[in-house]
């Protein structure tokens, strides 16, 4: 009998892998991935984006049917749900009168549910779970670094024709095997050179997956040779996209780092203290670099001109947005209407006081947390996210930012909530215990009496 259970043990925890793997993959795919951005598939993306909330409920009920324990949502998951609820509201509504009731009900969809998904899972297994989405871009990187110098750089390896796909407008790529496309050329430095955008429609999209991805292995990573290799291919993959924002990111993230890292080694302590200095200059140096080149291209004047005419949006339209569904009334405001190329001041634009806070508590409140607990790489993670959202359009094309503010801020905040309690208590506990242990050994007990 005991055999027995062990095996169903080991059947629904390979189901519940399974279904997590799934979920990613379509995750990964289904918003940005050239695969599904081809006609006739992409008229179908509607259907197959609503499998993503299905697969997330499923995970919870298989966790909740495989688990000997009760799953227990607790309240605070309940109350983050509510105030998601509250906040998508006036989006919803919006201040232009044009606003769509979908939008907003696909953000509240992706919030709840993956809500339920981080609470349900608990501390490793939401971390298994986050793994197992490096696994999956791991891969991709691999495939894409292969094809990348193979047929990109050194034309070793010949493309195997040629694909349309829907993006903004109707665009065409290269394509090696459907398992890379070259869809960008470099702009910047490298002018005239292919950008590695893996399987997606461009490298900035590509390059939010694997900046995140490295940045959740980097947190998670165990000393070992293996961690190493991922991490190098990560970064490596990265620097081939040749796209300013994800190369940031990891800037941002690794520098910070650095410079809040506890190291235990008091005379690595003390250099750091003496090359702080020179980490803070190099990284400007870098930066400027990177950011001065960009200067020169023409997606920085589109940028800028999206970022001041979104925020001016937001000013004027601050109680309740344009709405989720007003993106035509937005492009009025713009000057150059070549796609839109940012992420949070978009967000803003569209929902108003709402989606400031959607965005804002979650985050301000992980950082408390983080500091409480002198989690510093946490701390580097949110810098480089919102850095990374900020200039990523990611609002409706992905729905990894609204996994991460759940799984990551909001579960990460509970987690640390509970480990700041149960060290304060135990504490506590000890002092009290302490002090009646005292109050016993000199209080007299009235069946002995006063020694005379």
């Amino acid at each position: 009998m005991q055999m027995q259970n062990k095996g169903n043990k080991i059947k629904e925890n390979r189901m519940m892998c399974a279904l997590e793997y799934l979920l990613l993959f379509f995750m990964v795919i289904c918003i940005t991935s050239i695969w599904l951005r081809q006609a006739p598939i992409f008229y179908y993306l509607g259907y197959l984006k609503a499998s993503i909330p299905i697969l997330t409920v499923g995970i919870v009920l298989a966790k909740a049917l495989s688990s000997s324990n009760k799953i227990i949502i607790s309240k605070e998951c309940f109350s983050w749900i509510m105030f998601f609820v509250l906040c998508v509201f006036g989006g919803a509504i919006g201040s232009s009168g044009t606003a769509s009731f979908s939008r907003a009900i696909e953000i509240t969809v992706y919030c709840i549910c993956f809500l339920l998904l981080s609470y349900a899972l608990d501390k490793e297994e939401l971390s298994r779970f986050f793994m197992r989405y490096v696994n999956i871009i791991t891969l991709i990187a691999v495939i894409s670094l292969f094809f990348y110098f193979g047929g990109s750089i050194l034309n070793i390896i010949p493309a195997t024709g040629k694909v349309s796909f829907e993006w903004d407008l109707t665009r065409s790529a290269d394509s090696y095997f459907f398992l890379y496309y070259e869809p960008q050329i470099s702009d910047n430095l490298l002018l005239g050179v292919t950008k590695n955008c893996g399987i997606f429609t461009e490298a900035t999209m590509y390059g939010f997956l694997l900046s995140n991805a490295y940045m959740f292995h980097r947190m998670n990573m165990k000393s070992g040779k293996h961690g190493k290799i991922i991490s190098i291919i990560l970064l490596g993959t990265i620097l081939t996209t040749l796209s300013t924002t994800p190369i940031l990111t990891v800037l941002i993230f690794e520098t910070s780092n650095i410079l809040t890292a506890r190291i235990s080694n008091r005379h690595l302590a003390n250099l750091r203290t003496v090359f702080f200095p020179v980490i803070v200059l190099a990284a400007i140096w870098i930066a400027t670099i990177v950011i001065g080149d960009k200067l020169s291209t023409a997606s920085y004047d589109i940028r800028f001109d999206h970022i001041v005419s979104c925020i001016r949006v937001f000013r004027e339209n601050l109680l309740l947005g344009l709405g989720y569904g007003s993106l035509d009334v937005l492009k009025t405001y713009f000057s150059y209407q070549q796609g839109l190329s940012v992420g949070i001041p978009y967000l803003l634009a569209m929902g108003g006081i709402g989606a400031l806070l959607m965005l804002s508590i979650p985050v301000i409140r992980f950082l408390i947390n983080s500091w409480t607990v002198r989690n510093w790489m946490g701390i580097s993670y949110v810098l480089a996210f919102i850095f990374s959202f900020f200039f990523t359009n990611i609002v409706f094309n992905f729905t990894l930012q609204w996994l991460i503010i759940s799984g990551v801020f909001l579960k990460g905040s509970y987690e640390m909530k509970k480990e700041v309690t149960v060290k304060r208590g135990g504490y506590c506990h000890e002092i009290i215990s302490s002090i009646i242990d005292n109050l016993r050994t000199k209080v007299p007990r009235p069946d002995i009496g006063m020694a005379m």
